[in-house]
């Protein structure tokens, strides 16, 4: 799952690249407000042990209002990122469109005589728009990887003990989801093909619709068309089952990593160790790691299904012979 992730958003790292200042100005956007989310579960351990427990309103004030202003950068922030990314992501996909169709033109007759139209359509209609969808939710994702980072380093600043807990359980939590996502990648790269040709037996029946009725054919077309539809739903199952197991353990796993880190805090805070505040402080920031991991889990089976995709329509740019070799005609007048 690794290599073709990496593989994939190099990728869209280098078509980000071509829209350098609307880039950049959509990472600080980004920084700003995942500053904020962060951040703001911190600002609790301030209020109760410096504010409420030292019975301090001015500093409790300078607090709340601090808040405030903050809340306010990360939603312009945000606004700023909403409407420079909608205008990059559109872009993108419309020159990977034309990518795939330019790509299509240099491509020999040989390569259109032993690949369906549904296959190629399928790459058009469903990897695109699969590739869209992730792009979608790439800021969400790119910003809630870099909050687990910082909220990790965040939690050793409350407590070094239960941060080396949380250290050590996320790994295990997400040692299974990480396993099950590699096999979901090639489950899904499966379901694909066989949509590719559910695809390419429709089109042929469309096309082929005068001798079907002449020859009274629909009755070896409908066998044609569920045996093929046998190979999607095993595959579907497949993929579908995968895709789900990787966010049921991934969910499983933090529950108990909260239910362990609260059990030794709460022990802590009774000794005296740890104080009330860094505690929920600790809890509310743990919550939110686990919420971003969530998110990121939820969008893995995305990320599979977008990779797949990806390395479909690539296989284009990796035929051999990939060009045309008769001479170039004259264009019409």
């Amino acid at each position: 799952m690794v290599v073709p992730l990496f593989s994939f958003l190099g990728r869209m790292l280098k078509e980000f690249g071509k829209y350098k200042r609307q880039s950049l100005l959509i990472a600080i956007s980004i920084l700003l407000y995942l500053a904020f989310r962060i951040l703001f579960p911190l600002s609790i351990k301030f209020i109760i042990d410096n504010a409420i427990a030292l019975n301090d309103q001015a500093y409790l004030l300078r607090i709340l209002l601090l808040i405030v202003l903050s809340a306010i950068i990360a939603f312009l922030a945000w606004s700023v990122l909403v409407v420079l990314y909608s205008q990059v992501h559109t872009r993108i996909i419309s020159d990977l469109y034309k990518k795939i169709f330019s790509r299509l033109q240099e491509l020999s007759v040989s390569f259109f005589t032993r690949t369906s139209a549904g296959d190629i359509l399928t790459r058009f209609n469903t990897d695109v728009n699969l590739i869209d969808t992730l792009l979608v939710q790439l800021p969400i994702g790119v910003m809630f990887f870099w909050g687990v980072l910082l909220n990790a380093a965040l939690l050793y600043y409350l407590n070094w003990q239960l941060a080396l807990i949380t250290t050590v359980g996320l790994p295990l939590a997400l040692w299974l989801p990480n396993i099950l996502s590699t096999r979901a990648e090639a489950a899904s790269y499966d379901l694909k093909t066989d949509q590719a040709g559910m695809t390419s037996i429709v089109q042929e029946n469309i096309h082929a619709q005068l001798l079907v009725k002449a020859f009274n054919l629909q009755p070896y077309e409908i066998q044609r068309f569920s045996a093929q539809l046998d190979h999607y739903y095993k595959a579907a199952r497949r993929a579908n089952y995968l895709n789900f197991s990787v966010l049921i353990t991934a969910n499983f796993g933090t529950i108990i990593l909260s239910i362990v880190v609260l059990s030794v805090g709460s022990l802590l805070a009774f000794s005296g160790s740890l104080t009330l505040g860094s505690l929920m402080a600790f809890m509310t920031m743990l919550s939110g790691l686990n919420s971003m991991i969530l998110e990121l889990t939820w969008m893995m089976p995305l990320v599979t299904k977008a990779t797949a995709s990806m390395k479909r329509m690539m296989s284009f740019y990796n035929l051999n012979p990939p060009l045309l070799t008769r001479p170039r005609l004259k264009s019409l007048p």
